[in-house]
């Protein structure tokens, strides 16, 4: 049960290094202010992250205890939680996108594509924390295969792919791909919330024989 795991880890590290090159080809202006906003960023996205270890925790203890409903329940609840709370999150670093990058000592185009980026990534903050709790909860009930696929194949199958294409057969502008990059994520949002609805992940591991 572990192995899928390890390896959607490696896969999607491998995947999120590839989806920055393809931005890198944009200049190296972007590169600058791709770190300058991915730090702010990964501050405020320990908030669902967080919540992502909490959902594993809860939803996992119920379904040891076998309470297959109560875990379900838990799921939903914590799930819509964790959105509402990062579209609180969202909107704090849409304050801060103008005011972060200025503390960088480098030009004002390289500020204020970090910014623009920081704005993206605020927007698509609600997105992030359900894919995440999705990503937790599939997990909770021991169905890590699942979780690769959903994860990290879908970052080497879809992502990557249509990073590639926009950066090399296109020429839209970094702002405008990274968003594109970003919204394709919706997809999986879809794929996530009905594997929770339809409810198969929800089993008591103490139990299975598996």
């Amino acid at each position: 049960r572990a192995m899928p795991l390890l390896l959607n880890e490696t896969l999607w590290s491998g995947g999120q290094a590839m989806m920055n090159q393809c931005y890198s080809v944009r200049g190296l202006s972007v590169v600058a202010a791709i770190n300058i906003s991915s730090t702010i960023s990964n501050v405020f996205n320990v908030s669902f992250i967080a919540m992502g270890s909490a959902v594993a925790i809860i939803v996992g203890q119920k379904l040891g205890a076998g309470e297959i409903e109560e875990a379900k329940d838990h799921a939903r609840k914590l799930s819509a939680f964790t959105v509402l709370m990062c579209v609180g999150v969202g909107a704090a670093l849409l304050v801060v996108a103008p005011l972060f990058p200025r503390i960088y000592n480098t030009s004002d185009e390289i500020r204020d594509l970090a910014a623009g980026l920081i704005r993206i990534t605020a927007m698509f903050m609600p997105m992030y924390a359900y894919l995440n709790v999705t990503y937790f909860t599939v997990r909770s009930g021991g169905k890590t295969w699942i979780a690769f696929l959903l994860d990290s194949v879908f970052a080497w199958v879809f992502s990557v792919p249509f990073a590639l294409f926009l950066a090399h057969f296109t020429a839209v502008p970094i702002l405008p791909m990274f968003a594109l990059v970003q919204a394709e994520e919706l997809i999986k949002c879809g794929i996530g919330h009905w594997l929770i609805v339809h409810g198969n992940w929800a089993q008591n591991l103490t139990e299975a024989g598996e």
